[in-house]
């Protein structure tokens, strides 16, 4: 079932279903609502749990159910958010510092930009209680880990970090659509995403070296702001080496017989030549002599040949 016929039959449990109660500003009426679709989605994942291993034909179907159920009361926990809960645009605490209130309409934007700020910083303590207090608060687990993967990629120096982020992301987003991988395909999974993942990213962010404190993050910076610089002026025009038969100027060339530097591209062809260049020179560089270059194409003939002949 897609995402947008979840939808579609959710909106209809709450046309159809709660109706009086969507229309009603009685709070205790929208309470019990709530508690009704909270009740039937839990008797929904008892059903699932009992019967997954016996029908699983059957277990499909409640997935189903549970699923447009669970967009219901999230539907309507909306809507009674909005009709009973005012927003507040900001608070005072003792010390009088302005202070976001977690139901402004703000506060999804704020509380991760505090976020991004304190795994900065490496505040490990106050960047853990601001995960725990924007999951509490409705933001979904996968967008966290989104937001983790991006400060990973602003701030840290750590390929092992870069790994384990991205391996949370894309854990968050297969678990946030209900499908699983298995031996046999793609399955529907009922199973909640473990939260755990998401503190552990912030844990290890927090302590990580970052780009400010390695020699090798110091260059990259430099780097990039000079590109950026760079990326304002005249575009640079394309050198020689840079286009080949797989790029549109380089097919015009090569159709008016000028020879094409292959030495650099994808091909096959290209890889050879690398490793006859490699093996005669003991580095690859793009100013070789033309006696260089025939060298090296004559060496990575030779290679493809006797390749060929085993």
């Amino acid at each position: 079932m897609k995402k947008s016929e979840i939808k579609q039959q959710a909106s209809l449990i709450c046309q159809d279903i709660f109706g009086a109660v969507v229309r009603s500003n009685d709070k205790n009426l929208w309470k019990k609502a709530l508690k009704s679709t909270e009740k039937h989605i839990r008797k929904l994942q008892f059903e699932i749990n009992s019967m997954c291993q016996d029908n699983p034909n059957e277990t499909n179907d409640k997935l189903e159910n549970l699923y447009v159920w669970s967009e219901a009361r999230k539907m309507l926990t909306s809507k009674f958010g909005q009709k009973f809960i005012k927003h507040k645009t900001m608070q005072t605490n003792l010390f009088g510092e302005s202070v976001v209130d977690k139901f402004s309409k703000n506060y999804r934007s704020d509380v991760i930009s505090a976020l991004h700020k304190n795994l900065r910083l490496g505040n490990v303590e106050r960047s853990l209680t601001l995960t725990a207090q924007a999951m509490h608060n409705g933001i979904s687990k996968s967008y966290l880990a989104r937001r983790l993967l991006i400060a990973v990629f602003e701030d840290c120096d750590d390929e092992q970090l870069f790994a384990f982020a991205s391996a949370v992301f894309g854990t968050m987003e297969a678990s946030s659509v209900g499908w699983t991988r298995k031996n046999s395909g793609w399955e529907k999974s009922y199973s909640q995403p473990d939260t755990n993942a998401i503190y552990m990213a912030v844990y290890r962010i927090c302590k990580a070296k970052k780009i400010w404190e390695t020699e090798r993050g110091k260059d990259y910076l430099q780097l990039l702001y000079q590109a950026e610089s760079q990326a304002k002026q005249a575009p640079l025009p394309f050198l020689a080496y840079e286009l080949d038969e797989h790029s549109a100027t380089g097919k015009e060339w090569k159709k008016s017989g000028k020879e094409l530097e292959t030495r650099f591209s994808g091909s096959f062809i290209g890889n050879f030549q690398r490793i006859a260049e490699y093996d005669l020179f003991g580095e690859i560089k793009v100013d070789r002599k033309a006696k260089e270059v025939k060298q090296i194409q004559t060496k990575a003939e030779k290679i493809m040949l006797e390749l060929c002949k085993r």
